[in-house]
C-alpha cells in the first residue's frame, strides 16, 4: 500500500536511489565530525534505541557500497522524484551526484584504506561524475521566511558575523579576486579587514563592528544557495588522484588542479581575465612535489561556505598550516574532531565507552580513522 501510494510521487526505485544518496551524504559529514558513530543500528526507531557504534572505517566501507548501489538503482528511463528541490526530479544529475559523493568519500580514506580509496575515485569516474558548474549540488534558499538562507536569517538579527582574519590574511596576497566576493570592506576603512580568530570575549567585543568585514553580500542574500558539493571539489579530487597515480583520465594533475580554481572563480562570477591573472601567479603555481600544499591550499579557499569539508580536508592533508587560536582554553590545539555529547553518555554509555575504547580519548585532539 506504501508502495503503491509512494509511486505518483515518481519512480519507487528513484526515490529509493534519492534517499540513499542522501544518507550517505548526511552520515559522512555526521562520522567525519565525531569518528566512530551508530550507522548500521540508527534509524531503527523503538526498535533499538541504544544503537552500537560502528568503526569508522567499516562505515566508510558501506558508504562507497551504497552509492555505487543507488547509482545502478537509478533508472533513467523512469519518472524522476517529485518535490525534489535540489535536481528537480533529473535523475541523471542524480547519478552524477552519487558518483562525485563516492569520489569525496573516496578521496577522505587516501591515507587510511588508499587500495579502496583508488577504486572508488576509479569507479566513480568512469561512471560518471560532474562535468560543470551547472551539475553542482546546491541547496535552494527561498525569498520566505520560513525557508531563509541561515545566514540572511543570522544578519536580521546580529550584525557581527565577520570573515575571519585568517583567510582574509591567506587570500590577499594572492591578490585572489574572490576575496571581495566573500567578504564586505569594513565600513570604517573601506578595505577588507578580517575578524581575529579565536581571541577571547574581552578582544573581540572591544573591536567596533564597523572596523571588520562581514560576509559579502553574494553568500548572506536570502536566496543564496547552500553549496552541497560543486564541480570545483571533483576537480580537486582528480587533481590528486591523479597525482596519486589513480585512472580518472588522461589529462595532469597540474591541468586538473587550474580548472578547479577555475571552476571554483566561475562559480562565484570573477572575471576571466582575473582568473587568468591569478593562475599565472607563482604562489598559486602547481607543485607536484608538494601536491598537498597546493592542493591543500587552494581547495580550502574554494571550500568557502562549506565548512565541514574545509575542516576535513584540512585535517586529511595538513594544509594550509594553521595555527590554534590564541585564546584557546587550555591552550589547546585546533580541533581534530567533536567530543560526544553528554546525553550519548546518559543514554548510550556502554557503547559510547566501546567506541572511545576503539578510537582513543573523547577529547577534540583524538585523530579518527581517516585523519592519519
Amino acid at each position: 500500500m506504501t508502495k503503491d501510494a509512494a509511486a505518483a510521487s515518481g519512480s519507487n526505485e528513484n526515490q529509493v536511489a534519492i534517499c540513499r544518496i542522501l544518507k550517505v551524504l548526511v552520515f559522512q559529514i555526521i562520522t567525519d565530525i565525531w569518528g566512530e558513530i551508530p550507522y548500521y543500528d540508527a534509524l531503527k526507531g523503538r526498535e533499538n534505541f541504544s544503537p552500537r557504534y560502528d568503526p569508522q572505517d567499516e562505515i566508510y566501507e558501506d558508504m562507497v557500497k551504497e552509492l555505487t548501489e543507488a547509482a545502478e538503482q537509478i533508472d533513467l528511463n523512469a519518472p524522476g522524484m517529485e518535490g525534489d528541490i535540489i535536481y528537480g526530479g533529473d535523475m541523471t544529475a542524480w547519478k552524477l551526484f552519487a558518483n562525485s559523493l563516492k569520489m569525496r568519500v573516496g578521496i577522505r580514506m587516501t591515507e587510511a584504506n588508499p587500495s579502496l580509496a583508488g577504486d572508488a575515485i576509479e569507479s566513480a569516474f568512469e561512471n560518471g561524475v560532474f562535468l560543470s558548474n551547472s551539475d553542482n549540488a546546491l541547496y535552494p534558499y527561498l525569498a520566505d521566511a520560513n525557508n531563509y538562507n541561515p545566514f540572511y536569517a543570522f544578519y536580521l538579527s546580529y550584525t557581527d558575523f565577520a570573515i575571519s582574519n585568517i583567510l582574509v590574511d591567506f587570500m590577499t596576497p594572492l591578490n585572489d579576486p574572490r576575496l571581495p566576493i566573500y567578504a564586505d570592506p569594513a565600513p570604517a576603512t573601506n578595505t577588507i579587514i578580517g575578524m581575529p580568530y579565536g581571541v577571547s570575549n574581552a578582544i573581540a567585543s572591544s573591536i567596533p563592528i564597523e572596523e571588520i568585514s562581514l560576509p559579502g553580500q553574494a553568500v548572506r542574500q536570502a536566496t543564496t544557495k547552500g553549496i552541497i558539493m560543486t564541480y570545483s571539489e571533483v576537480l580537486f579530487i582528480m587533481s590528486e588522484a591523479v597525482q596519486r597515480g589513480w585512472n580518472v583520465g588522461g589529462e595532469t594533475a597540474e591541468s586538473l588542479y587550474q580548472q578547479a580554481i577555475t571552476a571554483s572563480m566561475e562559480y562565484w562570477g570573477v572575471d576571466p581575465l582575473d582568473i587568468s591573472t591569478y593562475l599565472a601567479n607563482p604562489s598559486v603555481a602547481y607543485d607536484p612535489n608538494n601536491y598537498k600544499k597546493s592542493i591543500g591550499e587552494q581547495k580550502w579557499i574554494s571550500l568557502y561556505m562549506n565548512g565541514i569539508e574545509s575542516w576535513s580536508e584540512w585535517r586529511r592533508l595538513d594544509y594550509p598550516q594553521l595555527q590554534p587560536a590564541p585564546d584557546a582554553v587550555m591552550g589547546r590545539d585546533i580541533p581534530r574532531r567533536k567530543a560526544y555529547a553528554k546525553s550519548e553518555y546518559d543514554l548510550n554509555g556502554a557503547h559510547v565507552l566501546e567506541a572511545i575504547n576503539r578510537q582513543g580519548p573523547d577529547e577534540m585532539e583524538t585523530r579518527i580513522w581517516w585523519d592519519q
